[in-house]
């Protein structure tokens, strides 16, 4: 008895201790040290995820993903439209040339002006020495009218030396040509090019869409052990703050002397002798009630045997019974006989009370 006193006594001041003092500091710093732990092992799962597929930042790899697929797709139509408009130009250039000459005449030169003017010049010459009337002067002023006179009949058109090149409006719309030719082989090259990129553009982003799903189990996964050891951490801190506030709350109880068992036996007579009382008086009350019980049950209540006769002859009555039968039983109680119900009887005592039973004559 003095063992168990004294383990009780001890486990009640250890949990006043920790519910006072450490107020669960320690069981919290274990299990702050298990979250922490579990953070640590759920952070390298999901590093080891983005080791195995090349990832670095998901979020932000699929999103450029993504933004590259739009950017390129938009190149794509960009160089498509530009190929479109190059051919389209220089269709309609080559068009345009298939109806216009390559060469033309540049100029027509001889040398009727040249004449005429070397004429005019020579007239000059002679009005500086001779009068206008002067002879020389009047043949060269009918020179000069013929010579302007073949002029205005269009005699000198078409005449002398021909020269012949290229038309240079037939060389610029050419140019032109083949200028857009250029551009819509340049498109057409920047435009299968960008199929490629668009097509592996759109490969890496199906792949981290399909990452997607793993990426942000262990996300949440890391979310909450993270926010499970805040959680914890605080915790941990309040606890040590309370600790430090009260260093000596647990003192308030001490152990003044522990229970040791006597050096001598006590003597347990007097209980034996209580007991044994106890233990007489039980029974001899429940064999007073036995017995009571047993003497009732041999000897039957008279009131129930008279009403039990009054029942019979009110059945006999009924059924039509022979009057001799009355008669005799009239004198078998005799003259001064009086009902059994008028006798006084004391009664035992019963444990339990039975209910009056009346049986019937039909029945």
């Amino acid at each position: 008895a003095a063992a168990v006193l004294n383990a009780i006594i001890d486990a009640y001041l250890a949990y006043r201790r920790e519910l006072l003092v450490n107020d669960g500091a320690s069981v919290l710093a274990e299990r702050r040290s298990t979250a922490e732990a579990a953070v640590d092992e759920a952070e390298a799962a999901l590093r080891a995820f983005l080791n195995e597929h090349r990832l670095s930042d998901f979020d932000a790899e699929r999103d450029a993903a993504v933004l590259r697929v739009t950017t390129l797709q938009g190149e794509l139509l960009t160089a498509e439209a530009a190929e479109s408009e190059a051919r389209a130009g220089a269709g309609a250039l080559n068009a345009r040339l298939q109806s216009m000459p390559r060469t033309v005449e540049l100029y027509v030169e001889n040398d009727v002006t040249g004449q005429l003017l070397a004429l005019e010049v020579r007239r000059r010459d002679l009005l500086a020495r001779y009068q206008p009337d002067a002879p020389p002067v009047i043949a060269i002023d009918r020179e000069i009218a013929a010579l302007r006179g073949f002029i205005r009949e269009g005699g000198a058109e078409g005449a002398g030396q021909r020269r012949v090149g290229v038309n240079p409006v037939y060389q610029e719309l050419d140019s032109a040509r083949l200028q857009r030719e250029a551009d819509a082989s340049a498109a057409a090259a920047l435009a299968g090019a960008l199929r490629r990129q668009v097509a592996d553009a759109r490969a890496e982003s199906d792949r981290l869409r399909a990452l997607a799903p793993e990426h942000q189990r262990l996300s949440r996964e890391v979310a909450a052990r993270d926010d499970a050891a805040a959680r914890l951490t605080q915790q941990s801190v309040d606890a040590a703050a309370r600790a430090a506030r009260n260093p000596g709350a647990a003192d308030a109880i001490r152990i003044m002397e522990r229970a040791k068992p006597p050096a001598s036996a006590s003597s347990l007579r007097r209980l034996g002798v209580m007991g044994a009382f106890v233990l007489a008086f039980g029974i001899a009350l429940l064999a007073g009630l036995l017995r009571g019980y047993v003497q009732l049950v041999r000897a039957p209540d008279p009131a129930f045997a008279a009403q039990n006769d009054t029942h019979t002859e009110k059945s006999e009555s009924v059924t039509g019974a022979h009057p001799a039968r009355q008669a005799a039983r009239g004198a078998a109680r005799g003259p001064g006989s009086r009902p059994a119900s008028s006798t006084p009887r004391r009664r035992a005592p019963v444990l339990a009370r039975v209910g009056e039973y009346a049986p019937s004559g039909g029945r």
